[in-house]
């Protein structure tokens, strides 16, 4: 088994294929981790799937505000329900664990090119300055954003503009205690944070079709906003929304990113990247042989336990972020104790479909406040979720 990319997917499908056979992971990178990556993962989804992250954490998060242009509404829940992790330090651990199974992680390595011979794959590497060549029974692509691998292969096309976050994030010294969200006019079609760590923060904005680069609506977000502070770090990052038309085929299989497997509302993928990589695995160690219709399982098994959450994502932001800033605070202040504590009590960091429990039982609320018009046309996209 080859797998390409060290990410979450790639190093949660190693681990558990690793005890079965022999497993190669190729990174580009000199180092496991992705330091662009904000790092809150939900505690309940990393308990349910058995990682070890305690040794990564920088932060637990028990409360966050939400912003609109002229409004906030604040959640405080009893006790954590995300951590923010060192992402270097998570996906060392990671590693760590698919190494102590037996698999073999050849980081500073680039894939050149894969192609079929037979019922194998030839895999060519460039590692310290040459050309190596591997071969495989089953190819893996866990490559990102990017993926070439499916790309090649032709399970994917090319990402629409559209369907492409970009993001940029800032890591600063500050103090503060509470994660901010903001739904402004600085980040289009998605939105800005401020996240604490301890004694820095990590200030970011993520865009979707936006006029302005993210890092310059970033550093216009935090002058005008009182965030500004010694820079420590800086990173830009692009994320898909949409999962591509086939995750498998003859001998391979597509996990992670490199599939689409984010949630739309957030752009997170750690959560979902491990879960497929898990999928992946275990229709690998059950299946009879590496044909197309014994690894079709694949897209059956992530489809029922990420899809619909992903196809909810999809639809609910694309509702969400036609709403204008006017609209939003408007909801905001629809958004009463009640309102708040049913959200609190439906809260899933990283299964989003609770929202439409909430919209549907202070619908009433919010339809009220934009008006029949409007309230007729937000009714018949939900219809369509």
């Amino acid at each position: 088994m080859f797998i390409v990319g060290a990410g979450p997917a790639g190093l949660a499908c190693a681990r558990e294929l690793a005890s079965e056979f022999e497993v190669g992971v190729a990174e580009e990178h000199h180092e496991l981790g992705n330091i662009s990556c904000t790092g809150v993962l939900g505690i309940k989804s990393l308990e349910r799937l058995g990682i070890d992250y305690k040794s990564s954490v920088l932060s637990y998060i028990r409360s966050a505000r939400l912003h609109s242009n002229a409004e906030n509404i604040e959640f405080s829940f009893s006790k954590p329900v995300a951590v923010v992790v060192d992402r270097a330090a998570f996906d060392r651990g990671l590693g760590e664990n698919a190494l102590d199974e037996g698999a073999e992680i050849l980081t500073s390595t680039r894939v050149v090119k894969v192609e079929r011979k037979g019922k194998r794959w030839s895999i060519k590497l460039l590692r310290e300055g040459k050309i190596e060549e591997v071969e495989a029974k089953v190819l893996i692509g866990a490559d990102g954003f990017r993926s070439e691998i499916a790309l090649s292969q032709g399970l994917r096309e090319k990402w629409k503009p559209d369907q492409i976050l970009s993001c940029y994030q800032l890591e600063v010294n500050c103090s503060a205690e509470l994660t901010d969200v903001y739904f402004t006019h600085y980040a289009q079609n998605f939105f800005a944070w401020q996240v604490p760590t301890g004694e820095r923060c990590r200030v970011g904005l993520c865009s979707r079709g936006a006029t302005l680069s993210p890092k310059s609506a970033l550093k216009k977000f935090v002058s005008e906003n009182g965030l500004e502070s010694e820079i420590l770090a800086e990173t830009g990052d692009v994320i898909p929304l949409g999962i591509i038309n086939k995750t498998y085929a003859e001998n391979l299989l597509i996990v992670g990113e490199a599939a689409g497997f984010i949630k739309p509302i957030t752009g997170g993928g750690v959560i979902f990247g491990i879960t497929s990589g898990k999928l992946a695995a275990e229709v690998l160690k059950d299946a009879s042989d590496f044909s197309e219709g014994s690894l079709s399982r694949y897209e059956k098994l992530w489809k029922k336990n990420i899809g619909r959450e992903i196809n909810f994502g999809l639809h609910f932001s694309k509702l969400f972020y036609s709403l204008t800033r006017e609209e939003l605070d408007k909801i905001f202040r629809t958004l009463d104790k009640e309102a708040v504590e049913e959200i609190k009590k439906n809260f899933s960091f990283d299964r989003h479909s609770f929202l439409l429990k909430v919209v549907i039982r202070h619908g009433y609320r919010i339809f009220r406040a934009l008006g029949t018009r409007r309230s007729a046309e937000l009714l018949g996209e939900l219809r369509k979720i």
